[in-house]
């Protein structure tokens, strides 16, 4: 089901969808920044050039791909 809200958020397009990043726990210490996708077998796709040390650093780069992209308005 969220895949599908996922889906119709990026336009009713398969993939990433525009400004939703999200950061990740992948191991004590370690966040990685993510961006959801409109697909049900991959939701999110993670980054491997931006995993941090400290939750606060990882979330400050989330919220700047963010604003760099926001999302697509629905119409």
């Amino acid at each position: 089901d969220f895949a599908k809200i996922l889906y119709r958020l990026n336009g009713s397009r398969p993939g990433p969808v525009r400004g939703f990043y999200v950061i990740v726990g992948v191991e004590p210490g370690r966040y990685a920044v993510g961006q959801l996708c409109a697909d049900p077998v991959t939701p999110v796709r993670l980054f491997e050039d931006l995993v941090f040390d400290n939750e606060p650093a990882a979330r400050e780069k989330a919220a700047a791909l963010r604003a760099a992209s926001p999302p697509l308005a629905l119409t």
